[in-house]
């Protein structure tokens, strides 16, 4: 098996990568990548970083929405995350973070298996890009608290 190319991503080649795989990569996750294993759940690294220190929380099964999740599970999830953001900031000073979650067909993620991306923040590696807002927010809050009473 070839060697994985951390900065596929950088060089452009990670689609490559993501295209050639039959199979769920998180579901045949190799336990050289894995740091630690709770419950149905681990942190691992990202073998295609977007920068250093990314980490990834997933669960070991098979899931691709969050709304799959028991309680359990995002109490495990949770932990680990914790635990994951704890590890990198003493083993690789790193202070602030995103956790992020895609979910959805079109919010760019490459890996169908639900999993959490623990990213070390520096300024500039993401952008917002800001849109005019239409709906305001307390017709947002009071249209979102009538669908939550209705169900």
């Amino acid at each position: 098996m070839p060697e994985i190319d951390p900065n596929a991503r950088l060089k452009g080649t990670y689609q490559k990568h993501a295209e050639n795989v039959d199979k769920c990569v998180f579901c045949d996750l190799k336990d050289k990548y894995v740091v630690i294993r709770q419950e149905g759940w681990v942190l691992t690294v990202n073998i295609f970083p977007y920068i250093n220190g990314q980490v990834l929380v997933l669960p070991v099964r098979h899931i691709e929405n969050f709304e799959e999740l028991t309680d359990d599970d995002i109490l495990t999830g949770n932990h680990l995350v914790k635990r994951g953001m704890d590890l990198l900031k003493k083993e690789m000073g790193i202070e602030n973070f995103w956790v992020i979650l895609r979910q959805g067909k079109i919010a760019g993620k490459t890996v169908r298996h639900l999993h959490l991306n623990i990213m070390p923040y520096i300024d500039g590696i993401n952008t917002w890009h800001n849109q005019e807002i239409t709906v305001m927010p307390q017709d947002l809050a009071d249209r979102l608290r009538g669908r939550y009473e209705r169900t």
